[in-house]
């Protein structure tokens, strides 16, 4: 990285291609000197997901982005390991050169963290140390990167909302669906930590008693000092605190992109270019 650059990292896209354009104009972003950082969930529900991953993956190494939830669907979609839910991935699924899109979210991460970050699509367990979360984030991608991943991803699809409570004596599959669940899923937990309340409707303000976000648990010394990034929680909307950062203010929804440079931490925002209310 040259002296030059900057770093920022930006909210959940959805396939909003012109909204992210044209913030990224505002910063004045450029791509051969600059880094972006995605928080995950590049496509689905907005109008182009097909130009916002071509986009990042000519940006090559100047984007680092993790996978988020609608990321993995969209893997499990182009793999033909899951046709679940609905979906707005025809642009993706009637690409001539899909394998190249299968390739390049295979080889995402599900977390990132280096000395002062920790980049994740949802949250992590406040019972995990950084180096735990970093440690099962990693063994996921090691699976989804391996031989077996369209296996992994139809079981993830076929049993993962079952995989909610930690057990000691889970099968391998089910404890990864477990820390995926978290990593890319999570919202509330119970007030043990043990629990994801997936049932629990996302509203923050009015969570009922016996469930708490799952950041609130954070202890700045399992993290080493360093701060959550994470998106997926639109309704929660920006929101930080001494050791977490939310940037997902919902652009799909017809609400706002936002964009962070680290580490000065100047936020921008726009209100959305592509519509919004998107299924």
């Amino acid at each position: 990285m040259c002296a030059s650059s900057r770093t920022f990292v930006v909210g959940d896209i959805h396939g909003c291609y012109s909204s992210l354009m044209s913030l990224l104009e505002l910063v004045g972003f450029n791509p051969q000197v600059d880094y972006l950082w995605c928080v995950g969930d590049l496509v689905n529900r907005g109008p182009d997901s097909l130009n916002v991953l071509k986009t990042l993956i000519n940006w090559g190494d100047h984007v680092l982005s993790v996978l988020g939830n609608h990321d993995l669907y969209a893997l499990a979609l182009l793999c033909g390991a899951a046709d679940k839910y609905d979906h707005n991935l025809v642009d993706l699924l009637s690409y001539s050169r899909k394998s190249d899109l299968v390739d390049w979210l295979r080889a995402r991460p599900i977390a990132f963290m280096d000395k002062n970050y920790f980049l994740v699509h949802a949250g992590i367990s406040p019972l995990w140390d950084v180096n735990e979360a970093k440690l099962y984030a990693t063994d996921l991608s090691e699976v989804i990167l391996g031989p077996g991943f369209v296996d992994f991803l139809r079981h993830f699809y076929e049993n993962g909302n079952l995989c909610v409570k930690w057990t000691e004596n889970m099968q391998d599959d089910d404890r990864r669906a477990f820390y995926l669940n978290i990593l890319l899923r999570v919202r509330f937990l119970s007030t043990s930590y043990s629990e994801l309340r997936l049932d629990v409707e996302d509203d923050p303000i009015r969570p009922p008693s016996n469930c708490i976000p799952w950041f609130k648990g954070l202890s700045p010394s399992k993290l080493g000092g360093r701060k959550v990034i994470f998106g997926h929680w639109s309704r929660l909307g920006w929101s930080q605190g001494d050791n977490y950062l939310c940037i997902d203010t919902g652009c799909v929804w017809g609400n706002q992109l936002t964009m962070v440079e680290l580490p000065l931490m100047q936020r921008w925002s726009l209100h959305s270019r592509d519509g919004g209310c998107y299924s």
